[in-house]
């Protein structure tokens, strides 16, 4: 049974927006889209300053990931039975609210490595892939990356501490503060 999670109602209605696409009916809105969205998604705008657009991408690029017929869907809707990846094109097709700045380097997606294209092609249908990290962070389990794991592994506290002198002592809480986010 699958849970009704934020992201597997999100990807309900981003099926819909397919079959309504395919059907020559207006596809719901990238509000209504997000509107079930899960929390990350929506940490993801706000700290990538994402347009709701780039949103719907990534949903689209997730989808791909997590739900195989997803694929069916895009070479259905781009009408060509190799197509079963996500494009900017079909982005465009889907979602009425497109914006084209998006096909920009200095997009969001595409400055922080959100999303990752096949070069080679032409832009707008050079297929799309989500980013390792942030298919895992929408998943709600965040992937390190690689070369950081044994510098962000916690080390053992020493039985064996020596006391600090009251000026160490002051800037070792002022470091921990800063590095707990309590700044």
């Amino acid at each position: 049974m699958v849970h009704s999670t934020p992201l597997n109602l999100a990807l309900k209605v981003l099926r819909h927006t397919f079959e309504q696409t395919l059907a020559g009916q207006p596809p719901p809105t990238l509000a209504e889209l997000l509107a079930n969205a899960p929390d990350s998604l929506h940490q993801l705008g706000q700290k990538f300053q994402l347009l709701p657009f780039e949103q719907g991408i990534l949903l689209l690029c997730a989808a791909l990931e997590l739900e195989p017929n997803f694929q069916t869907l895009c070479a259905e809707v781009q009408g060509n039975p190799k197509a079963t990846y996500a494009t900017l094109s079909l982005a465009l097709a889907l979602f009425p609210e497109a914006d084209w700045s998006v096909l920009s380097s200095q997009s969001p997606l595409h400055h922080w490595q959100l999303i990752h294209t096949e070069a080679g092609r032409w832009l707008a249908h050079a297929p799309l892939q989500l980013d390792r990290r942030i298919l895992c962070y929408l998943l709600g389990t965040p992937d390190l990356a690689a070369p950081l794991v044994p510098w962000l592994t916690p080390l053992p506290r020493p039985s064996d501490t020596l006391p600090l002198s009251p000026t160490y002592q002051a800037l070792s809480q002022q470091i921990v503060t800063l590095w707990s986010g309590a700044a």
